[in-house]
């Protein structure tokens, strides 16, 4: 199991940059510290995971969607 340094559980967060960071600051808020938070992919994505994913649609017409995304493993789809 990938971990981050600080040891916690972690989960990469797409498109919450999307819609001005109000998203970021929700799921920042929610989240509470309970988890590790990764925003590489939000700003970088060279696999076009955003692109692909199901909650694409939903950006595409305005809907603020983040995509949780915990990485490429053996359970992966």
């Amino acid at each position: 199991e990938h971990e981050l340094s600080v040891g916690r559980p972690y989960l990469y967060v797409l498109g919450a940059s999307r819609a001005g960071g109000k998203l970021q600051q929700i799921s920042e808020a929610v989240n509470n510290g309970s988890l590790s938070l990764d925003y590489r992919y939000d700003q970088h994505d060279p696999e076009g995971l955003f692109l692909r994913s199901d909650h694409y649609n939903f950006a595409r017409m305005e809907v603020p969607v983040i995509h949780y995304f915990t990485g490429h493993h053996a359970d992966y789809h």
